[in-house]
């Protein structure tokens, strides 16, 4: 179990390493993390799932990935990448792989261009991420606790073994 403290400390490193290399490497990151949702944010699933993104990430960009981190640690499962390819078109790869892999739902891929600004969905014409149960926007059902951490974490279960 992790605190909000801890979890705040650990987005803050990852932004701060996300503007590190952006200046040292002037390409394109993608910051990878694996949805997980209450106060345990490190488990064998959230891994699993987590080694699959990374795969995916490594499978979809192959030569162009100059940098890769992963870091599997209590506030969960994270990677960095930079790639040597425009930020728009890393953009739409990414969100491609969240629409269409069987386990994107549960990956959370940001694309951070040389402005040090990440790219929204709606920027390439796509929509907010939905509600893992529902069709209103991801953002607004987290934000209004609109359903249960045990309904959340049970659809994630479900999302997994069907992929499995």
């Amino acid at each position: 179990m992790v605190s909000l403290q801890q979890i705040l400390a650990s987005k803050d490193a990852r932004q701060s390493l996300q503007r590190q290399l952006i200046q040292k490497y002037g390409k394109t990151v993608i910051s990878f993390t694996v949805l997980a949702v209450g106060s345990n944010k490190q488990s064998s699933n959230s891994t699993f799932v987590g080694q699959v993104g990374v795969e995916t990430i490594e499978q979809t960009f192959k030569d162009l990935i100059v940098f890769k981190q992963v870091d599997d640690d209590p506030t969960g499962f994270q990677s960095l990448f930079v790639v040597d390819l425009e930020e728009v078109a890393v953009k739409k790869l990414t969100t491609a792989i969240e629409e269409n892999h069987k386990l994107g739902r549960l990956f959370d891929i940001d694309v951070i261009g040389k402005n040090f600004i990440p790219l929204s969905r709606e920027s390439i014409g796509y929509a907010k991420r939905k509600c893992l149960l529902c069709d209103n926007p991801a953002c607004e059902c987290a934000r209004a606790k609109v359903h249960s951490i045990s309904q959340l974490n049970q659809q994630i279960e479900n999302i997994i073994s069907a992929y499995k």
